[in-house]
């Protein structure tokens, strides 16, 4: 039984702690947890990524327990104005989404061969691609994201082979 408290505590600590971020923002009203219709996310372009991201929107997506249902126009940019990310590289942003919802995330990326910001959400044939990204208010106010971005040829688009949504802020 001594374990399972152990283990609690070792848990807690780790969701509640976080390392300070030239990326995180700077304003005075940075309430990381209670505010029940907003989210605070670490989003990480995987090292693996082949892409760099260059525009991050989000739609709400309603309650997690009843299917992925976007609703409403896609934000602004989550990123600020000129910033990438590139592979292994990260930002913190807010995420107005009541808790218990989900949002569906719109990913910009550089196309060398276009040389303009490619949406993969918007590639034909993307909507039967079976990861689809997005970000889940559930369990905490603070969350880590992850994505790692390649060209696949057999679908023949830029897809997301690994994505992640976790409760906590990761160091």
């Amino acid at each position: 039984m001594n374990i399972f408290y152990f283990l609690l505590l070792a848990v807690s600590f780790l969701v509640f702690s976080c390392d300070d971020d030239e990326n995180e923002p700077t304003n005075s009203d940075n309430n990381l947890t209670g505010d029940k219709n907003r989210l605070y996310v670490k989003f990480i372009n995987n090292p693996e990524s082949k892409y760099t991201v260059t525009t991050l929107q989000y739609k709400n997506a309603g309650l997690v327990t009843s299917g992925l249902n976007p609703i409403g126009e896609w934000s602004d940019n989550l990123l600020k104005t000129n910033q990438t990310l590139k592979p292994g590289e990260h930002t913190f942003f807010f995420v107005n989404i009541p808790r218990q919802y989900w949002a569906i995330c719109r990913i910009g990326v550089y196309d060398s061969v276009s040389k303009q910001t490619l949406f993969i959400n918007d590639q034909p044939g993307f909507d039967d691609y079976w990861i689809k990204p997005t970000i889940t208010h559930w369990g905490g106010d603070n969350r880590t994201v992850k994505v790692t971005l390649e060209f696949r040829s057999d679908e023949n688009m830029i897809l997301p082979t690994f994505w992640s949504d976790w409760t906590g802020i990761e160091n």
